[in-house]
């Protein structure tokens, strides 16, 4: 099985534009040979893959601000929602309601 090399940019869509799943790209295991709950990736072998929060921090109150967040995140959505994650993306947001969201998402 492949392994993702790190800055490659991978299209995971068919010719018909339909999303490719991970298996059918030879980047994961059939279903049923081995996925493992408490493996040392993230198992990948479901359908519902789950939910990736984002968290883009431009600006801050005592440090500059952090051009080019919005690019990053948009980036960042895009490959996660290629394969297969539920996107939800935060902007800015004070530790406290950072830590709520956090809390609230186990």
């Amino acid at each position: 099985m492949p392994h993702l090399k790190k800055n490659t940019h991978y299209d995971f869509r068919r010719e018909n534009n339909t999303l490719l799943s991970a298996t059918d790209a030879g980047l994961l295991p059939a279903k049923g040979s081995g996925c493992e709950k408490d493996a040392e990736e993230y198992n990948m072998c479901h359908p519902r893959r789950g939910v990736a929060l984002i968290f883009n921090h431009n600006y801050f109150d005592h440090m500059a601000n952090r051009s080019g967040t919005a690019k990053d995140c948009y980036n960042l959505s895009v490959e996660l929602e290629l394969l297969g994650f539920e996107i939800q993306v935060y902007k800015d947001l004070s530790y406290t309601k950072l830590s709520g969201i956090l809390m609230g998402s186990t």
